[in-house]
């Protein structure tokens, strides 16, 4: 999923009526386009306020909260509140270091943590916490390699070369890591530089009972009585700059940080947020809207349904599976409820039948221009063919890779087992797969995975057309009935059992691979992803490219005919 950073006012309150006025910004162009009308609305302060490069701004006191492997990816953003390093952030946010750090003798979640001293706070590896240094517009530079007749295959591949020669010349000789994004449907290109820091740790959280106050999933359903916080700190090396983690480490000296205003809030005060949301798809045509209501939305609502009631019976029979399966539990249903959510707005608000007299609107302005000759027609066309492996990609993902832990681990074992037979580190392989598999087990329970897999089979079998249906997925289905072939899985893969597990890794040698493509799980996974590949990845792909194509096309059309609105970045 796109995602960059953005300033988002979200709700300005004015005294006579209410009215809230809702955007999506790039910093770098607020002085341009937007602090002229934000100042009108009670905005005190300057553009430069809010994104300067030469001196302390807003910006430098906003962290985007990732992953490393995929830092630019911010699952959460956080604010710097003092010259310490410390970050406030949601509770859901950090849900997942609470958790991992959370047993039967120190049930964080339950409990909360407070750490008394740094010596207390919690390291977190491999979360990152991103500082914008500074933004950039290539768009100039990327569609320069460009040529107006390239097919979009070979598009994407220009842009993602140029993208990664742009961002090494932009961060060479220095710690920085830089990221290019497509804004505008791909009309457009901004780079992010950021300086990101792996030191990240947990510092104070409340305990579940007021941070998820009420049960509710994640942050989709307003208005929330919650105390949704939680406090982490960033650590950095001797100069200040990102380093590993290390005990040496010092707290991070922001630029700039934020002060809490203890005076409180009045009618027509001016509001905004600044941080790292996802992506907008304000620009969908009325067919995808309608594919999403109608199709993706229902079947993965109701393959998550089916997998949080396991879960939640499961963490329901006993404290230690609620403390293993809480922040897997969060994961599943924060975009389930998303989906519910977006779908009942979707249909609440007519949101195809709007789209769909913009369209006929569209087409009416567009007769006599070439350019935009058919483009609603092929829009229909190209989601009317890609209707069927969507169906088929969605229980790909949702009830097969993403379905039971089981089958990603499985595919996981025949890569180690892979790089233990090419690579000359065998000792360097062996270690990482033990400690992956230390990992998956240490939340990880056998039966409740089973009684998923059960479930996502079934699914799996009674809503996809049989020509759609894995061979392994249906074989399941067959002779002894799909609970006796899980049954059976388990009680013959090496990858249920920890024991057979970390006996297999230690006895890894060149005949490895063999061994486990022939377990029962891999079989089962290898099937979904080959049928993925095989037949459904390729075409789905060519059909997203060409509707790729026509959403640059499209917006590019939309904001030519409708010259007087704004329109929003959509990353």
């Amino acid at each position: 999923m796109k995602k960059g950073i953005l300033l988002c006012f979200c709700v300005i309150w004015c005294i006579v009526c209410c009215r809230a006025e809702e955007g999506m910004w790039i910093p770098m162009l607020l002085k341009k386009y937007n602090i002229e009308d934000m100042q009108k609305k009670g905005f005190k302060l300057t553009a430069e306020d809010i994104y300067a490069i030469n001196r302390a701004s807003l910006k430098d006191a906003v962290v985007g909260l990732g992953r490393e492997g995929r830092p630019f990816q911010h699952f959460c953003t956080g604010g710097l509140i003092s010259a310490e390093g410390l970050v406030v952030t949601n509770h859901h946010c950090a849900f997942d270091m609470i958790q991992k750090h959370s047993s039967l003798e120190k049930n964080y979640l339950r409990d909360g943590f407070w750490a008394k001293g740094r010596h207390e706070e919690l390291a977190n590896p491999g979360i990152t916490a991103s500082v914008l240094v500074r933004m950039e517009d290539v768009t100039g530079k990327i569609q320069a390699a460009l040529s107006e007749n390239m097919p979009e295959k070979r598009r994407n591949a220009v842009i993602d070369s140029v993208c990664k020669v742009l961002e090494q010349a932009a961060v060479a000789g220095t710690d920085l890591s830089a990221n290019i994004k497509p804004y505008f449907n791909g009309n457009q290109f901004f780079m992010s530089v950021f300086r990101i820091y792996k030191d990240v740790r947990l510092v104070a959280a409340p305990p579940s009972a007021i941070g998820n106050f009420g049960g509710d999933t994640d942050n989709w359903t307003w208005p929330r009585h919650t105390g949704d916080f939680s406090v982490l700190r960033i650590y950095a090396g001797e100069n200040n700059e990102p380093a590993a983690y290390s005990e040496k480490n010092k707290p991070y000296r922001p630029a700039a940080f934020s002060k809490i205003y203890a005076g409180g809030l009045t009618e027509g005060d001016f509001t905004m947020v600044f941080g790292y949301p996802g992506t907008t798809n304000e620009y969908l045509p009325s067919y995808a809207v309608d594919q999403l209501v109608e199709l993706e939305n229902p079947h993965k609502i109701a393959i998550r349904t089916a997998k949080l009631n396991i879960i939640k019976a499961a963490m329901n029979s006993s404290d230690l599976l609620r403390i293993k399966y809480a922040s897997k539990a969060a994961g599943v249903a924060n975009a389930w409820k998303k989906w519910q959510g977006e779908s009942k707005g979707l249909k609440r608000f007519k949101t195809v039948e709007n789209k769909r007299m913009l369209e006929e609107k569209f087409q009416v302005w567009a007769a006599g221009k070439p350019e935009y000759a058919g483009l609603i027609d092929r829009y229909k066309a190209l989601y009317d063919k890609r209707k069927e492996l969507m169906l088929a990609d969605i229980y790909l993902g949702e009830a097969g890779r993403r379905g039971a832990e089981l089958m990603n681990f499985a595919l996981s074992a025949y890569t180690y087992a892979q790089r233990y037979k090419t690579q000359t580190d065998k000792a360097g392989v062996q270690e990482d797969f033990r400690n992956y598999a230390t990992a998956f087990f240490k939340d990880y329970d056998a039966e409740v995975d089973k009684t998923i897999l059960i479930e996502m089979l079934r699914l799996y079998n009674e809503n996809v057309p049989s020509e759609w249906v894995p061979e392994g997925v249906a074989e399941a289905a067959e002779g002894k009935g799909i609970t006796l072939f899980a049954e059976e899985m388990f009680r013959k893969s090496v990858f249920t059992d920890p024991d057979r597990t970390f006996s297999f890794i230690d006895r890894l040698d060149s005949k490895s691979v063999s061994k486990v493509s022939r377990d029962p799980a891999y079989l089962l996974i290898n099937s979904i992803v080959g049928f993925s590949r095989e037949k459904v990845l390729s075409p789905l792909n060519q059909i997203n490219r060409e509707i790729q194509q026509l959403n640059r096309l499209w917006l590019a059309g939309l904001m030519e005919m409708e010259s007087d609105k704004v329109f929003y970045p959509d990353a």
